[in-house]
């Protein structure tokens, strides 16, 4: 039995800094292991923890600050196939928010497409199929 704290490369967020005290003093508390995981390691791999999952295996980590296309050919062992150029997903969603004038940033431009009734931009403005 350890104790695992999710660590990640470069400076430390105060909620990071937090998470390894606390991680620490309850390891030396209870004379557990601390075992670090890499915050992006520990997403790519959560899948192997409820499906049969082979190594190797493409991962598509998207979220409000990475946006990462990986080859997951062992535990530890990534090649970087593709990563964002400017923006993640996640600072997307947020100018579409400041763009729109909503408050929440990117959780208030889902919330308000889950109310959309009115789908006649979607249907005038996109693409459509030619009849064959």
């Amino acid at each position: 039995v350890c104790v695992c704290v999710c660590i990640s490369q470069g400076s430390f967020s105060n909620a990071q800094q937090a998470g390894l005290e606390f991680a620490s003093e309850l390891c030396e508390t209870h004379r557990k292991p601390l075992l670090p995981v890499h915050h992006m390691e520990a997403h790519a791999l959560t899948p192997r923890m409820t499906h049969t999952v082979e190594f190797p295996f493409l991962v598509l980590l998207a979220s409000g600050g990475h946006c990462l296309l990986l080859l997951a050919e062992d535990i530890g062992n990534y090649s970087l196939l593709g990563t964002t150029l400017d923006d993640a997903p996640g600072e997307a969603f947020d100018k579409a928010a400041r763009f729109l004038n909503l408050e929440g940033g990117g959780a208030a431009v889902e919330l308000h497409a889950q109310r959309v009734v009115n789908t006649f931009f979607l249907s005038t403005f996109l693409p459509r199929r030619k009849q064959s």
